[in-house]
């Protein structure tokens, strides 16, 4: 019993498979991508026409793909920058943003360090100027030169030093070539200063 299910088991399961199967007929013939090539090639008598455009079909086939690739072209442009400009808009103002960052710091260290040393310096000057009125020039340039080196670019000190070294060369002799190199300097930032011209003349005697 148990033989015969197996059986028919079997035939039931081939005959689904025969189902399966492409059918074909005996009077009609089968249509295959080989068969459909050698129908084309025969019916062609074995040559193939192919047609040939003209000069205005071929200029205007171009122009229509010129066309295509600059719409492509354009179409890139656009996807392109639509994801390159933000890029660019912030690394613009990362770059203002450190900029003006650097700025700031400096500014803020300059004014720290006018508030540290404004007492010192003007404390040199001062020390300066007695030492000037009581004719010790020497005593007088060391001061001024300490109050340059807090301040290099600051007027008063150079012009006091450069008066300092004037007093000293003409009543020591000593310190012309220093006093005249340092006028130089001044006249070159204040050319129409009356005072440096003063001590121009005075070293150029």
């Amino acid at each position: 019993m148990g033989g015969e299910g197996s059986m028919q088991h079997m035939i039931n399961t081939l005959r689904n498979n025969k189902s399966m199967l492409r059918k074909k007929s005996m009077f009609k013939k089968e249509r295959t991508f080989l068969s459909t090539r050698k129908e084309y090639y025969h019916a062609a008598e074995g040559k193939i026409d192919l047609k040939k455009a003209t000069k205005e079909e071929l200029l205007l086939l171009r122009k229509k793909i010129l066309k295509r690739r600059k719409a492509e072209s354009i179409r890139t442009w656009i996807i392109v920058s639509a994801f390159l400009i933000p890029i660019i808009m912030l690394g613009v103002y990362a770059l203002n943003t450190e900029k003006k960052k650097k700025i700031e710091d400096s500014e803020t260290a300059k004014e720290k360090y006018l508030i540290e040393n404004l007492n010192e310096y003007t404390y040199l000057i001062e020390e300066g100027d007695k030492w000037i009125a009581k004719k010790n020039w020497n005593n007088a340039i060391y001061r001024y030169e300490q109050a340059v080196k807090l301040f290099p670019k600051n007027f008063e000190a150079n012009y006091r030093l450069a008066l300092a070294y004037s007093y000293s060369c003409t009543y020591n002799h000593k310190n012309c070539e220093i006093g005249s190199a340092l006028t130089g300097k001044l006249l070159k930032f204040f050319p129409e200063n009356q005072d440096v011209l003063k001590l121009q003349k005075i070293f150029e005697k």
